[in-house]
């Protein structure tokens, strides 16, 4: 199943060029954009960018136990796929950093301003397909990183409010 939601996202990739430009676009750099505008609308940006740094330090730690211990080829790997962005076929697939980072960013944005959290929701969901469109990440891969991101945040978070 995983693969063929995979197909089905994938397939469309290397047929619409401004899809593709916007495809890639959400796969390697929107993750910054999101970021950025996080710090953006938050009125404590000192303690916003503490708390998402050290989240996200906690995050690509956990991602990078998970991918020894769980390793998976990414999708090029395995089939004739359409990939969008280089990326090492050495890398592990299972789980995205870049939804983990994504959802991470979402949550704590959601925890500090939760208007501007739904869009970050979304924004996030935009980098998990988008990873998916170029041809990186299997569906399951990215529904990973970002349950990890979120689960990661609402656990780290709560130790902040004491301290900062």
């Amino acid at each position: 199943m995983d693969y063929q939601i995979f197909s089905v996202i994938n397939g469309f990739a290397g047929k619409y060029p401004l899809l593709d430009g916007v495809g890639i676009f959400f796969a390697e750099i929107a993750v910054f954009v999101l970021t950025a505008l996080s710090l953006g609308v938050v009125k404590n940006r000192t303690h916003f960018f503490i708390q998402a740094s050290i989240i996200v330090g906690v995050l690509l730690s956990v991602h990078s136990l998970l991918g020894v211990l769980f390793f998976r080829e990414r999708p090029f790997e395995s089939y004739h796929v359409v990939q969008l962005i280089s990326q090492p076929p050495t890398m592990k697939s299972f789980p995205s950093d870049h939804a983990g980072v994504a959802f991470a960013i979402a949550t704590l944005l959601f925890l500090f301003h939760p208007r501007w959290g739904y869009y970050a929701y979304g924004f996030a969901t935009l980098i998990a397909l988008g990873r998916i469109y170029v041809g990186v990440h299997y569906p399951s891969d990215v529904l990973a990183g970002a349950m990890i991101g979120i689960l990661i945040t609402l656990g780290v978070s709560p130790f902040f409010k004491k301290r900062l």
